[in-house]
């Protein structure tokens, strides 16, 4: 699988997790990298995100900016309900602890992650009885990491991570990522990136789904907002093959030296009735399309994404201009 999920908060939502317990997680332009947008995970609040895979080994990726030098700042990995680990800010020195089992301090850090500042944080976690990893790098650096025992009960995967607040104040989280170790890329550290939204802004190749206002004109003015307005207004089809594309507004403030390492292809969908339809989403480059398999919809709004590593018209990575150039959308299987 490789990749598992890449996620920017970009969408505007916080359909990205699958439960929150407590107070509350929002989706903010406040305190966001280049992208424009993050999550606030607010006062005495957990974040569950279920990956829809079981890897024994995974890298992460975040960026993390905390509001109070009194916020005990979580990242916990779990397999159903059994905590296996976690990463923690020690509010007494700021700096990142090692935990296995639900509590059981293994290493301390030495940078401190202040109040009011942005770090890019990866971690390197592997789970086993003898052999397994803890790890991680704050801002691209090494930092403290722990070896032995990190299967405390019979679970050898994880299927699940929580971000977790205690105290007070907040925490913002941005450009996520997570990696397993198989495929051929995206197999070890994530690296530090920016996640950027390009919105809808005219027609492309393809027009044949039929648009909320009853026609097939100009629909990408009916898809192009953030965040998604549900069912005020909309694209939708029933028939096989036929397909919605859009152009896009430009990638913007790249920083210099950047390079395009992948493109997402996101929207909100539902079916109107419980039938397990599916869509695909898809990029269109230099007039060579390229869709992704069979995604399920249920009947309430969820986000779906395919990502494409690269451009279907050289098979190479991304260019900017091609960035700039290219149309996607959506298609009926």
């Amino acid at each position: 699988m490789a990749r598992i999920f890449t996620e920017g908060a970009e969408a505007g939502d916080i359909l990205f997790w699958t439960t929150v317990a407590g107070n509350s997680i929002t989706n903010t332009t406040t305190n966001a990298r280049i992208g424009g947008r993050c999550f606030v995970i607010n006062n005495n609040t957990s974040g569950k995100r279920t990956l829809g895979a079981s890897p024994s080994e995974f890298y992460i990726r975040f960026a993390l900016q905390v509001a109070s030098d009194t916020v005990t700042y979580k990242f916990a990995w779990f397999s159903g309900a059994t905590e296996l680990g976690s990463i923690r800010r020690n509010t007494s020195i700021q700096c990142l602890d090692i935990y296995t089992s639900t509590g059981t301090l293994q290493v301390s850090g030495t940078k401190p992650i202040l109040k009011d500042t942005l770090y890019v944080i990866e971690a390197h976690i592997k789970i086993a009885d003898a052999g397994g990893v803890i790890e991680f790098k704050i801002d691209g650096v090494t930092q403290t990491g722990f070896s032995g025992d990190t299967k405390p009960g019979a679970a050898t995967t994880i299927d699940t991570i929580h971000f977790e607040t205690t105290g007070t104040n907040v925490m913002y989280l941005d450009d996520m990522a997570l990696n397993d170790t198989t495929g051929g890329a995206d197999n070890s550290w994530c690296g530090d990136a920016h996640i950027y939204a390009l919105t809808p802004n005219g027609n492309g190749n393809a027009n044949q789904f039929t648009g909320s206002d009853g026609n097939s004109t100009d629909n990408y003015l009916l898809v192009d907002e953030i965040p998604s307005n549900s069912d005020t207004d909309y694209v939708q089809d029933a028939t096989s093959g036929h397909k919605d594309l859009y152009t896009f507004t430009n990638l913007a403030n790249i920083p210099a030296g950047a390079s395009v390492v992948r493109v997402i292809v996101e929207t909100r969908t539902r079916e109107i009735t419980a039938a397990g339809d599916a869509i695909k989403l898809g990029v269109r480059s230099a007039g060579t399309e390229s869709f992704s398999s069979n995604i399920v919809v249920g009947v309430s709004y969820q986000a779906q994404k395919a990502e494409f590593l690269v451009d279907p018209a050289t098979g190479v990575a991304w260019l900017q201009t091609a960035v700039d150039a290219l149309e996607a959308g959506v298609q009926i299987p």
